[in-house]
């Protein structure tokens, strides 16, 4: 992050299979990055956990991880 600003072309509905048998819906802002990013809110709404050491998702709910 270098402090600029990101421009923006609005937001959408959208249903997200991350592999982890559950489908989530969530309204993302739509924006041209190089690289997509999933919030520190969609994780928390979801009480989704980041392994860092295995690197990888896990959905305490399905006891799945990705």
């Amino acid at each position: 992050a270098n402090g600029e600003l990101i421009p923006n072309a609005g937001t959408k509905l959208t249903s997200v299979d991350l592999g982890l048998r559950r489908k989530f819906t969530w309204r993302f802002i739509l924006a041209k990055t190089k690289y997509a990013i999933i919030g520190s809110d969609f994780l928390s709404h979801f009480q989704l956990l980041i392994d860092f050491k295995k690197l990888c998702l896990t959905d305490p709910l399905t006891e799945l991880s990705t």
